[in-house]
């Protein structure tokens, strides 16, 4: 009893510690910080044909707002803001003052661009930037056209004769103004294969969703089925006045259950619904292709991929006949890249712009209608994501890419501009930054905003090829830093095969003193669709610089396996090992941080994460129980066998058999419930009691089998939480396991 008693006053001391440090340091939260960083504010001003953007920067203390106007190369100063305000206030009865009031969005006049207009409420005040003048204007009318059919449970057809409903799962076609005659389109309509949408009740008429064609000759519908998909359950234990459950479909890897995919077309002419024949694959996942169903009704475009994941078609489907034409079929191995694969449909199909990794990296390949490959579009050791701007008459295009120039951080986003036949791949955002566009509306110019970790949002307006117009000036961080706020550094270290350049982010105390030593925390996601890695300008990310406060060293790294930024290979390194792939890096790079760094003590080392994260934080002091002192695991998937299919089976894989039980699939994935009996540090679990992404049950199973092996551990479960968590409470939970734990008994040692 004297035992229990001593420990329990020695918690209370150190909570008190805790609770000092952590109110001390709230100072640095971003939304205390937000007072003293004011960062540059541009505003998106391009509507119709003018080309005028304004953006705010704060001078001596008042915010003051310029004006970017490139149809006529100016750039000025809109206003001298005091007079501004003042002739605002006195018009509109206000009293703001020149620090408080904030322009938001004005819209300039079309004919005359030195006049803008700033709607507030049912009023609309036009200034002249020229003449200082400010008056109330007429807010212009919007043209609604009128709704052509009473009833909300219509879906219309675009000439307006004829109209489509859902009733009882099913479909029902009639012609404008006849209630009585009805059709019924479908009859094998049921709850787990509806034609309504997802929230229709039973018994009411809705809207259904389906795409007619702009010539209202056809309309075409794809279900996404769950008969025997079997059901998971969690309950709100805070519902009043009782707690409620809540059902819901949940496919797991290698069940014999998936969604089946059903498409059908309708026609006009002979009021009937069509089931069209699209199968080649067991389980096969399909989804519609974006085209111009408005202009072209010939044709339908739809994709097929594997339930192996390593198999994906592209098809052409006859709205006329119902006739399946498969225009590009093509294996990757070990699976596709789901984030990145796309197609894209231009020139009423007769080309086609293709992603594919079959050279190492993802990029774009040019198909005419009849799937011959006429061009690779995009090349070298580049990842191309995604197309920005398609211009089809000058046969180039505008897309979003990763490295490209090994002085880049691979992980950076940047903008490039091709030639559909290859030539002419440039850069037009070259900066060592991550990027992010948005273009005029006519394509001739964009403003690119660019920011690190480690240095706040640049915006620079640029031609469309390029070319640099104006840069815009940067957010002074001089007042920030007075506070004794610091920028994370960017750090790059080798992964454990000592020869892949691993990039990563180091977050120290503000009061970082390089003669002492610091306990060090790695904040981890293991991808593989995205490791969340901190690449752009924050106070704050996701509350990692906030515990680095609390006395420790706090780093995030980008693994092998953990993205799909750098190639193939690089993203498929964990296929087939999804449990442990990420483990040698991490515990590598710690190593290698500790001998560039003195101040970096590496006898207290700590791990945390959520989701992937959490599973891959308690599977790291479990393999590594000797090196990882304290872990935290949130909502973490330990068991990748009952989380959801798509992601178990495309990451780690799954096999379809052929054997004495017939045709089935199976997969199976290592699980962190199995490595329990490894335990030796301080190991606290945390999970919603909502979640149906990362279901409870994978938090209970790993503190089942803690129990099961004698194991000491921490348990903790936030009442009416799903899958996302936050808030103060969570950031000062994890803060204090990781003082009380690892921090301050480093100091005591």
């Amino acid at each position: 009893m004297k035992k229990a008693c001593l420990f329990f006053c020695a918690l209370s001391l150190m909570s008190f510690s805790f609770k000092d440090k952590y109110e001390e340091n709230l100072r640095y939260t971003s939304d205390t910080l937000d007072s003293v960083y004011t960062p540059l504010q541009v505003s998106i001003s391009w509507d119709r044909s003018l080309n005028i953007l304004h953006y705010s920067y704060p001078e001596d203390g008042v915010k003051n707002t310029y004006i970017v106007d490139l149809e006529n190369n100016k750039f000025y100063k809109a206003f001298d803001k005091k007079k501004f305000v003042d002739k605002f206030n006195r018009i509109l009865n206000r009293q703001y003052t020149v620090e408080n009031f904030n322009l938001g969005f004005i819209e300039f006049d079309q004919k005359n661009t030195s006049v803008f207009y700033k709607d507030v409420g049912t009023v609309r005040l036009a200034y002249n930037t020229k003449t200082g003048r400010m008056y109330k204007s007429k807010i212009p009318e919007i043209k609604r056209s009128p709704y052509r059919y009473n009833e909300t449970f219509m879906n219309v057809s675009p000439d307006s004769s004829r109209y489509i409903y859902a009733f009882n799962d099913n479909l029902y076609s009639a012609h404008k103004g006849d209630t009585t005659n009805v059709v019924q389109l479908s009859f094998d309509g049921a709850n787990d294969h509806s034609f309504a949408s997802s929230r229709a009740k039973q018994d009411q008429k809705t809207s259904p969703f389906v795409q007619w064609s702009g010539d209202s000759k056809y309309f075409y519908k794809l279900i996404r089925g769950t008969r025997d998909i079997k059901d998971l359950w969690v309950i709100n234990h805070l519902d009043e006045p009782r707690p409620t459950l809540k059902t819901y479909k949940f496919p797991m890897p290698g069940e014999q259950s998936a969604f089946q995919y059903d498409f059908y077309i309708y026609s006009t002419d002979s009021n009937k619904l069509k089931k069209i024949d699209i199968s080649k694959y067991p389980d096969q996942e399909v989804k519609v292709v974006r085209f111009d169903f408005d202009s072209q009704s010939d044709y339908v475009y739809l994709t097929r991929k594997s339930r192996t994941c390593d198999k994906f078609d592209l098809l052409r489907v006859s709205t006329l006949t119902g006739k399946v034409f498969e225009v590009i079929s093509e294996t990757s191995k070990p699976s596709w890249t789901r984030r990145f694969i796309q197609v894209n449909m231009f020139n009423q199909g007769d080309d086609i712009i293709w992603w594919s990794e079959r050279s190492g990296y993802g990029h774009f390949y040019l198909y005419n209608k009849e799937g011959e490959c006429k061009s690779q579009i995009t090349s070298g050791d580049l990842v191309a994501w995604n197309i920005e701007r398609i211009d089809t008459l000058g046969r180039k295009l505008i897309f979003s890419g990763y490295g490209g120039d090994p002085n880049i951080d691979p992980n950076y986003k940047r903008y490039f501009s091709v030639n559909f036949d290859g030539s002419d791949q440039h850069c037009i955002t070259p900066e060592n930054a991550d990027h992010q566009i948005t273009f005029s509306p006519d394509n001739q110019f964009f403003y690119d905003e660019y920011s690190t970790v480690d240095v706040p949002p640049t915006y620079a307006v640029r031609n469309i090829d390029g070319t640099l117009i104006k840069r815009i000036e940067h957010t002074d961080l001089s007042p920030l830093y007075a506070t004794g706020w610091q920028a994370p550094q960017k750090v790059q270290i080798n992964a454990a095969d000592d020869s892949t350049i691993l990039y990563g982010v180091m977050f120290k105390p503000f009061d970082f003193d390089s003669t002492k030593q610091y306990p060090i925390i790695a904040c981890v996601y293991p991808g593989p669709q995205e490791d969340y890695l901190p690449m752009k300008f924050a106070l704050d990310h996701d509350s990692q610089q906030k515990l680095s406060q609390m006395g420790c060293i706090v780093v995030n790294i980008s693994y092998r396996g953990s993205n799909n930024r750098r190639g193939h290979q690089f993203h498929s390194y964990g296929y087939g090992n999804l449990r442990d792939y990420a483990l040698p890096d991490c515990k590598y790079a710690i190593e290698q941080l500790g001998e560039q760094f003195d101040f970096i003590d590496l006898d207290h080392v700590g791990i945390y994460g959520h989701s992937g994260g959490g599973f891959m934080a308690t599977t790291a002091i479990l393999t590594y129980p000797d090196f990882f002192k304290v872990a935290i695991g949130v909502s973490g998937n330990y068991d990748n066998n009952i989380y959801t299919q798509w992601w178990g089976e495309t990451h780690h894989g799954v096999q379809l058999l052929q054997d004495s039980l017939g045709s089935h699939f199976e997969s199976k994935i290592p699980t962190t419930i199995e490595l329990a009996d490894n335990l030796k540090g301080k190991l606290m679990l945390i999970t919603g009691d909502i979640d149906i992404n990362v279901h409870m049950a994978n938090s209970l199973r790993m503190a089942n089998a803690l129990i099961k092996a004698d194991k000491e551990f921490d348990f903790f479960v936030f009442p009416g939480f799903g899958h996302g968590m936050g808030g103060e409470y969570y950031d000062k939970l994890i803060a204090r396991y990781f003082y009380n734990n690892l921090i301050t008994p480093s100091k005591i040692n």
